[in-house]
């Protein structure tokens, strides 16, 4: 390679490291911008105030690229309070970049359902009837997917949790949605689920749930379905009278004389008048 070609591939590696860096900043303080309150303990966020950007309210552009009028207007706005002191040299500088490139591409996670026993929307799931009892092994499945439908990657920060009023009800059979993995654009991981009632028959709900590190930090799929009771037996039904199994057997054996005795008498009878 010539000397003049070192060069100028030298300038440009150098012209678009900026650019890089810039990219990522950007985008680190879009979450800001829309996440401060959970993020930083701020009870607040940039957006709820300066709306959504471009063409923020309060001229907010025109700290675009300027991490030391983001820090000012934080420092002497009494309405920006809130973010004294939690705010780093470093947030400053990625709200700027943010300020001054709106149009960065975020992560994107969409929900999606499939398997044999779903009727779901985006964000709930129903499994629809199943008979007690549970220790039958009967189980409705169905597979949650997470996809990234954005520009760039998200992280996973936990593993799939089920919450809700009949957690026991539902269970997480199987999982890739591991912690630290990162769904590239386009990306995926799933869920395994499956309905199993306990003893209890009605409507039952959950929610299973995953953390990630994009704005909200949670995505979630409302869970439901229906426990009816098995089919009882006319012995079952005899034996429901609270005096237990000896009810039907004593009833049985009543039944079983009352035979023998008519049967006895025809007999009888049958004997005299031959005779």
């Amino acid at each position: 390679m010539t000397l003049a070609r070192w060069l100028c591939a030298l300038a440009a590696s150098v012209l678009l490291l900026p650019a890089a860096a810039s990219a990522q900043d950007a985008l680190t303080g879009k979450r800001l911008y829309l996440d401060a309150g959970r993020l930083r303990g701020t009870g607040v966020n940039c957006v709820d105030c300066h709306g959504g950007l471009p063409g923020g309210a309060f001229g907010i552009g025109r700290a675009a690229n300027d991490a030391a009028a983001v820090e000012r207007a934080v420092s002497s706005i009494p309405q920006m309070t809130p973010f004294r002191s939690r705010l780093t040299g470093s947030d400053f500088a990625d709200l700027a970049a943010y300020i001054g490139r709106p149009s960065v591409p975020s992560p994107s996670l969409r929900s999606a359902t499939s398997g044999p026993a779903t009727t779901s929307s985006v964000d709930r799931l129903d499994f629809g009837s199943l008979a007690l009892p549970a220790q039958a092994g009967r189980s409705a499945t169905s597979r949650w997917h997470l996809v990234n439908d954005g520009a760039v990657g998200l992280r996973i920060e936990s593993r799939p949790q089920l919450r809700g009023e009949h957690p026991q009800d539902f269970q997480i059979v199987a999982s890739d949605c591991e912690p630290q993995r990162i769904l590239a654009a386009g990306a995926s991981c799933s869920v395994d689920l499956a309905f199993r009632p306990d003893a209890s028959a009605g409507t039952r709900r959950a929610v299973v749930f995953v953390m990630h590190d994009w704005v909200g930090g949670e995505v979630a799929l409302a869970l439901a379905g229906t426990a009816v009771p098995a089919a009882v037996s006319p012995v079952a039904s005899v034996d429901s009278g609270g005096g237990g199994g000896g009810h039907s057997l004593g009833l049985l054996c009543v039944l079983a004389l009352v035979a023998a005795a008519r049967r006895y008498w025809r007999v009888r009878r049958y004997g005299l008048e031959r005779g």
